[in-house]
């Protein structure tokens, strides 16, 4: 994965009137923590920054002003679904030489033959967590499920992953799988009963009982 670089400054606006005229000034508030230091409260250039977003980086090279570096992983985003603009952003502290834990997300590609005979694709992972060194960190795991028929899966053993990742969850679990669909019966459960007025059915040749009215 590639190690983008943008430019931050510390800042000290605290509060959410002062927060919000951070983003005023067309920048993003963000957070740095890790490595059992102190959190440090940033700021940086909102359109450069989403730009870098919108083409997956995910390692960025912290340029502070002096000449001060520091790398770091995108931790978490917030963004304001309604202007779709990145609300803040939060960082976490790295070593470049040092194994990071991250999850990646599985793409599926492709649709499985299965579903041309009646069948129903469905997803049971939607990422893997995996553990690698930073540059080695994949923007996302391409499956490709085309061969994929009625009845078949595929658990995450049989997913590749590249070179340098390693896998850290339960290699038999279910990724996805193509199962037969079910036709639902329309058919009512009572069809073929006759209906009735919930009265006793007469039994043919039994003797009726006296049910007049004579004397005592």
């Amino acid at each position: 994965m590639e190690v983008a670089n943008i430019n931050v400054t510390e800042r000290e606006e605290r509060g959410r009137r002062k927060v919000a005229a951070v983003r005023l000034r067309g920048e993003i508030p963000a957070v740095i923590y890790g490595q059992d230091r102190e959190n440090i409260h940033l700021s940086l250039a909102g359109r450069e920054f989403t730009k870098l977003v919108m083409t997956h980086h995910k390692l960025f090279q912290l340029h502070y002003p002096g000449g001060r570096t520091v790398d770091a992983f995108l931790q978490d985003l917030q963004w304001d679904v309604l202007d779709d603009l990145i609300m803040h952003v939060d960082f976490k502290r790295i070593s470049l030489d040092e194994k990071m834990r991250s999850h990646v997300e599985i793409r599926f590609v492709g649709q499985p033959k299965g579903v041309s005979k009646n069948g129903i694709f469905e997803t049971v992972m939607k990422t893997v967590h995996v553990e690698c060194l930073p540059k080695d960190l994949p923007d996302e795991l391409r499956l490709n499920v085309n061969s994929l028929d009625v009845d078949e899966s595929i658990h995450l053993k049989e997913v590749s992953l590249p070179e340098g990742v390693v896998a850290l969850d339960d290699l038999d679990a279910l990724v996805c799988h193509c199962k037969l669909r079910l036709e639902q019966e329309d058919e009512d459960e009572d069809e073929g009963k006759v209906e009735g007025d919930g009265s006793e059915p007469e039994v043919i040749g039994k003797d009726k009982e006296d049910g007049g009215d004579g004397d005592e």
